[in-house]
């Protein structure tokens, strides 16, 4: 079996030439197929595919150029006029013969205007204008950008005024150099002097700590809700204020603020007095002034000694700091 498949597969030298020629000739034609190919395109036979062409096209001739405009001109026309709705005519106008073809531009001119055709711009114009009532055609004629006319005119409607030429080079996208050369022809309005409205200053009266009400106290400089409360609370703990000096212990209460109300403050007698001789133990101890130790020193002497007689015996108590005693003077009364 194998001695039968090589017989077959075995070839003379010619065979084998004729057969290594005839898979060259195959490789070639394979190959040439994907080589470009100069194929000039008759517009006689291919007139859908000069519809298609457009005017970007650079690198088509000059003869296909103008049998495109023709057929550009004839496909308007036939929209227009009966004349060119046939085919045929058609044919017997732009297409007898290509090479002698003879375009009548008078006669068909196109009235698509082309891609590469520049829209004319407009001169400028220049003319004297205040920024603050142009409006946006003088604007366009100045050479301004939409974009730029749309954010002047916008700033305008929020109240915006143009009193000089750092206010025109505010707006948004502005183009300076374009200002810088109509500064001559802008008329800017004179800038109003603000009227200053001065507020006679109100005569604060001096109020007296120990019976003003919070909303008195909020009418001095310095003093809001906050404060007030604060101070009115303080105010009834120790049963009133006899210094300015007692203000330090309000909660929060800072020096500067004390120190700008104080002008406008004064104290009077009304203190809460505790009857030194009188009072128990337990109501001295539960009074803002005394702990129950000096509240037990107290009595102790009582018992021992009599009741005070004056401030002067009670500042020589043993027992309580001078500078407790001191402060504490002020709300003592000392009759039976």
């Amino acid at each position: 079996m194998q001695a039968w498949i090589l017989q077959w597969l075995s070839f003379t030298r010619p065979e084998r030439r004729a057969i290594l020629m005839l898979c060259t000739m195959i490789l070639v034609a394979y190959v040439f197929r994907f080589l470009p190919q100069d194929q000039k395109i008759h517009p006689r036979y291919n007139l859908a595919e000069l519809v298609s062409i457009s005017d970007t096209l650079l690198y088509i001739n000059k003869k296909e150029k103008e049998a495109y405009n023709a057929k550009s001109t004839f496909d308007y026309k036939q929209k227009e006029y009966p004349k060119y709705k046939k085919k045929n005519n058609y044919e017997k106008e732009y297409a007898s013969n290509y090479e002698n073809y003879n375009f009548d531009k008078k006669k068909y001119k196109s009235t698509y205007k082309s891609k590469k055709e520049k829209k004319s711009k407009p001169k400028r114009q220049v003319f004297i204008f205040d920024p603050n009532t142009i409006n946006r055609d003088s604007l366009e004629n100045l050479g301004f950008k939409n974009y730029v006319i749309d954010n002047w005119l916008k700033l305008r409607t929020t109240g915006k005024k143009y009193y000089q030429k750092e206010d025109l080079l505010s707006v948004y996208g502005i183009d300076t150099s374009l200002v810088m050369s109509l500064d001559n022809f802008i008329k800017y309005p004179e800038k109003p002097t603000p009227i200053i409205k001065r507020d006679e200053k109100k005569e604060i009266p001096i109020v007296d700590i120990n019976t003003i009400d919070k909303e008195g106290l909020q009418a001095i400089p310095g003093i809001g809700p906050s404060y007030a409360t604060r101070i009115l609370k303080y105010r009834d703990i120790i049963g009133g204020y006899h210094s300015i000096d007692q203000l330090e212990s309000v909660y929060g209460m800072p020096d500067s603020v004390i120190q700008k109300i104080k002008p406008y403050l004064q104290f009077s007698e009304t203190l809460e007095k505790i009857k030194i001789n009188i009072a128990s133990k337990q109501e001295l101890a539960d009074n803002y002034h005394f702990n129950y130790k000096e509240a037990k020193i107290i009595v102790a002497y009582r018992n021992q000694h009599g009741p005070f007689e004056n401030q002067e015996q009670f500042e020589k108590l043993m027992g309580i700091s001078s500078a407790k005693k001191q402060s504490i003077v002020p709300y003592l009364d000392f009759s039976l």
